[in-house]
């Protein structure tokens, strides 16, 4: 018998779609072209469906509303109850509200304010920085990956770097502090062995060749049990005997203690400043709060060298990343933490999650909502010893990949977690304002399974 094409013949014309009421919301908001294209794709993807085995009957609706997703921009808002703070695959940190109104019209990223005449971008947030950590001297680029690898390339290229075999490490996205060190010219020089490294072995493996030490945070790898590394203030010790400059990569963005938190063995930017390192990297989206960028901190000679070299041009972030950071430094000088939403997040007393998870699970009465306890993080290559109290709701229910996806297939995209046959929202990373959306997109999700639940 040959294939039944029964299906096929039932999948609406693409001008049928067009002439569907509800089709001319979408004709006004995007134009014909672009709406045309997206029902071409939506069909085909029902085509597809059905060559592997689908037999519902095709759906206008359903077809108009996939044709609606299409329509939607790739980068969109999305609710993270995920309890991971920093998550690296949803922008890290989120930011401030304040700065995107400079940023509508023009600004003062390269204009002398006395003069009219060129200026230079780095100087707004240098003082800032400098202020905050306790340096000298300050610049920003892109990324902590490009701020090493600035470092590098001008203070090492052709000579040897020491460094800790203990902290040659891979992070996300299949980043390799040796890869860098190569790629800044510079030799490396591994010092030690992966879990034990001592003052004598960076002492024995200086030569006339050595350009200096460097000294890298481990990011989400830890070593237990048997283990030693030498401390920041003994290590800048030790290199300025030798006449060698030590840099450090502390990566994580934790510029100062934050009163209240523990967060382990993480050495703020400000301590490692004044332990005498010559040149501090770090992060700006991760416990700093701000946008991607790379911080450099250090003596007033390295960072006019760095920003003397080359490369620097082709690293430095425009105008979008010093206006928000400019906005999360001025928080963290005033030390109004509350004013920085990941900050906001992490500080908000578990007995506020509770309630807010009470009142969501009241708005839904008809399903299998319980609350539970749960341990929250910073995520992001950050602390991941560290975590804290939180408050998940926990939906038990039939199909909790297929709802998974479904909530991350709205407009406005919801992303909690699969666990223990069940799905679960963390309140630690929903900003209160999102509740409501959280109600919603359950409801709608639930009704799709055929549960009718109440307003």
């Amino acid at each position: 018998m040959g294939k039944d094409t029964s299906f096929f013949r039932k999948i609406p014309a693409v001008q049928t779609l067009l002439e569907d009421p509800a089709s001319a919301a979408l004709l006004q908001a995007h134009g014909h072209d672009e709406v045309v294209a997206a029902l071409r794709r939506a069909l085909d993807g029902l085509r597809d469906e059905a060559s592997r085995g689908r037999t519902e009957p095709p759906d206008r609706a359903d077809l108009l509303a996939r044709a609606a997703l299409l329509l939607l921009p790739p980068a969109r808002r999305l609710i993270n109850a995920t309890g991971v703070l920093l998550h690296t695959h949803l922008g890290r940190a989120p930011l401030p509200a304040g700065p995107e109104a400079l940023l509508t019209g023009y600004m003062n990223l390269e204009i002398s304010m006395t003069d009219g005449e060129r200026g230079n971008r780095n100087a707004l947030a240098a003082e800032l920085l400098a202020r905050l950590t306790g340096a000298p001297a300050a610049m920003v680029v892109n990324n902590n990956a490009a701020a090493v690898l600035l470092m590098l390339s001008t203070f090492a290229s052709g000579r040897e770097v020491l460094i800790s075999r203990g902290e040659l490490v891979e992070i996300g996205g299949s980043f390799r502090i040796p890869d860098i060190l190569e790629q800044s010219g510079c030799v490396l020089r591994e010092v030690g062995t992966t879990n034990r490294t001592t003052l004598d072995d960076y002492r024995r493996a200086v030569t006339e060749h050595t350009a200096g030490i460097l000294k890298v945070h481990p990011s989400n790898f830890r070593i237990r049990g048997f283990v030693s590394q030498v401390p920041a203030r003994e290590l800048a010790a030790a290199a300025r005997e030798r006449g060698l400059p030590l840099w450090v990569d502390q990566g994580c963005g934790l510029v100062r203690p934050i009163p209240g938190f523990d967060l382990g063995d993480e050495e703020p930017v400000a301590d490692l400043v004044e332990a005498g390192a010559e040149v501090v990297t770090f992060s700006g989206d991760k416990l700093l709060g701000g946008p991607q960028a790379g911080l450099l901190v250090g003596s007033r000679e390295a960072v006019g060298r760095m920003l003397g070299h080359p490369l620097y041009r082709a690293l430095r972030p425009g105008k979008e990343t010093y206006a928000w950071l400019q906005a999360v430094l001025q928080h963290h000088l005033a030390r109004r933490w509350e004013a920085i939403p990941l900050w906001a997040l992490a500080m908000a007393p578990v007995e506020g999650l509770k309630k807010r998870a009470l009142a969501v699970r009241k708005r839904l009465p008809e399903l299998d909502l319980h609350l539970e306890d749960a341990r929250s993080r910073f995520g992001g290559g950050t602390t991941p010893l560290v975590e804290f109290p939180s408050v998940a709701l926990r939906w038990k229910t039939e199909n909790p990949q297929a709802r998974f996806a479904r909530l991350l297939a709205r407009p406005k995209p919801v992303l909690g977690y699969v666990q223990e046959d069940a799905l679960h929202f963390d309140f630690r990373t929903l900003f209160p304002d999102e509740d409501a959306v959280l109600v919603e997109a359950i409801r709608e999700v639930a009704a799709a399974w055929g549960q009718v639940i109440g307003q």
